[in-house]
């Protein structure tokens, strides 16, 4: 799931439902709102629009998120996610489309820019098919996260860090 907070959820839900999009949930309770798309309709991932009243409220994780000793020593923000698929350009148009954002090729890779960070579409190569294949943690030292990773076990290969399956990419702060 790629989640992207918004400011007008009637607007985003607007642009990204044109043509019709299937939701596949959607909640409004209370200032904490959010309408997810059917990953088929966009490619890759569920895409969640949420809204929150105020801003700075994060009813999905936060008060578990400000718990962590390691997030609050370390981590800033997530500021990017990598969704590969077998037509990267094909569905970095889809996603386009449906965020109202216009994609572009950058560093050989198709790109979305965010108010505060990016999604990166690459070509499928770890075997699992189209989806999530990485997500960017900005991080105020990325060597002593990588160390701490390191001493975990959490390291590919190739030096990535990996959480449930998934490649983090450490960006610094």
């Amino acid at each position: 799931m790629v989640i992207l907070q918004v400011d007008d959820l009637a607007e985003a839900e607007r642009v990204c439902m044109t043509p019709a999009a299937r939701v596949v949930d959607q909640t409004d309770k209370d200032g904490a709102a959010f309408t997810h798309i059917h990953p088929k309709d966009i490619g890759g991932a569920i895409l969640s629009l949420d809204h929150m009243d105020p801003e700075e409220r994060w009813e999905w994780g936060r008060t578990r998120l400000a718990r962590s000793t390691c997030a609050r020593t370390s981590s800033v923000a997530i500021v990017g996610a990598e969704l590969q698929a077998e037509d990267p350009s094909r569905m970095a148009s889809r996603w386009a489309h449906r965020s109202g954002r216009p994609a572009h090729q950058s560093d050989g890779e198709w790109r979305i820019n965010l108010d505060e960070g990016e999604i990166r579409f690459v070509q499928a190569r770890d075997g699992r098919g189209e989806g999530l294949g990485a997500f960017d943690v900005a991080v105020r030292s990325p060597s002593v996260v990588h160390s701490r990773a390191e001493a975990m076990g959490l390291l590919d290969p190739n030096g990535a860090v990996i959480l449930s399956g998934t490649r983090v990419r450490l960006v610094a702060a």
